[in-house]
C-alpha cells in the first residue's frame, strides 16, 4: 500500500516495502490497525490512520484536521488500495491531498481556503503586459463554456439515500447538466445534501473562467521564475487579461492554483498554473 524509493521518499501503491526488518511488535501493530477497522472519525485523522496501516512514517505526513466525520468501516478494505480509499476520503471531506516535492503526504481541509493568508489573499499579479504587474503571463487559457456549469446535482454516500438539488432556472436557460457523486463516507444524508446544494450554488451559472497560465523564463529577463518557482497549490493569484473582441476593458480574476506543471529545456523554463 506504500512503497519507499530509496531516496527518502514514499509513494503510495499496492504493496509495503520497509528499509529494515519489522520487529513483532511493530508487526502485531501494523497488524492491529489494518484488521480492527476505523471509528468514526474526521478525515484527516481516518487518511493519518490508513497511512499508519501502510507503513508510511509520521514524518511523511502532514494532515490538517477534518471539517467533516466519516463512517467507521464495517467491511473489508482488503481489496482497496491506500491511495483509492485516501481519495475517497479526501472527496468526502472536498480537500486537497498529494504529495509535495519532499515526498510528504500532505492534506488540507474544505475550510483551507477560507483560513490561510496565501488562499485569502492574492500572492502576485499576472498581465498581459508589464505596466504595474511585474510579471508576465503567456499562454493563457481562458473558458466560457459548459465544463463548469452544473445545475441538477446527485449526492449520495455509503448506505444513503441519493441527495437531489436542481435549479430550474438555470435549467431553462442553459439546457439539463447534472453532476453525480456518490460512495462518499458521510456518517448522514444531511452532508450529502449539504455538498450538492453548494456545488449547485457555485456551478448554476456559466462564468469566465481562467483554466490555466503558463509563465516562461525568457520573459523579462527571468524575473518570472521567483514567482514560478515560489507559489504553491492552493495560492491565490490575479489574472488581467484583455479578451479578443476589442475591447479596452481589462478582465480582472483571482483564482486558486490547483496544479502545477514544469517543463525545463536547455534554454527556457515552462511553469504551468491551473
Amino acid at each position: 500500500m506504500a512503497c519507499w524509493n530509496g531516496t527518502g521518499v514514499f509513494e503510495l501503491a499496492d504493496v509495503a516495502f520497509y528499509t529494515s526488518v519489522l520487529t513483532a511488535t511493530q508487526i502485531a501493530s501494523q497488524y492491529a490497525v489494518a484488521t480492527a477497522g476505523f471509528v468514526v472519525q474526521d478525515s484527516g485523522a481516518r487518511i493519518n490512520a490508513v497511512l499508519q496501516a501502510a507503513g508510511v512514517p509520521a514524518s511523511q505526513v502532514s494532515t490538517d484536521t477534518g471539517n467533516v466525520q466519516v463512517q467507521a468501516v464495517t467491511n473489508s478494505l482488503a481489496t482497496t488500495t491506500a491511495m483509492s480509499y485516501c481519495n475517497t476520503v479526501n472527496s468526502t471531506e472536498r480537500g486537497l491531498l498529494y504529495q509535495d516535492p519532499a515526498g510528504v503526504v500532505q492534506f488540507k481541509r474544505r475550510r483551507y481556503v477560507y483560513e490561510t493568508a496565501a488562499s485569502t489573499t492574492s500572492q502576485a499579479t499576472f498581465s498581459y503586459s508589464s505596466g504595474t504587474n511585474q510579471y508576465l503571463s503567456t499562454g493563457l487559457v481562458p473558458g466560457l463554456d459548459d465544463l463548469d456549469l452544473w445545475n441538477n446535482i446527485n449526492v449520495s454516500r455509503n448506505g444513503g439515500v441519493v441527495q437531489n438539488v436542481y435549479d430550474t432556472a438555470s435549467q431553462t436557460s442553459y439546457g439539463r447538466r447534472t453532476q453525480s457523486i456518490s460512495g462518499l463516507l458521510f456518517t448522514n444524508d444531511d452532508e450529502s445534501y449539504d455538498l450538492a446544494t453548494g456545488i449547485l450554488y457555485q456551478y448554476k451559472q456559466p462564468a469566465a473562467r481562467v483554466r490555466s497560465l503558463t509563465l516562461t523564463s525568457t520573459i523579462n529577463a527571468g524575473a518570472t521564475l521567483p514567482q514560478q518557482l515560489g507559489r504553491n497549490l492552493l495560492d491565490r493569484i490575479t489574472i488581467n487579461w484583455r479578451p479578443m473582441d476589442g475591447t479596452t476593458v481589462d478582465f480582472s480574476q483571482q483564482s486558486l492554483i490547483e496544479a502545477v506543471t514544469h517543463t525545463v529545456t536547455p534554454t527556457e523554463w515552462l511553469t504551468t498554473f491551473a
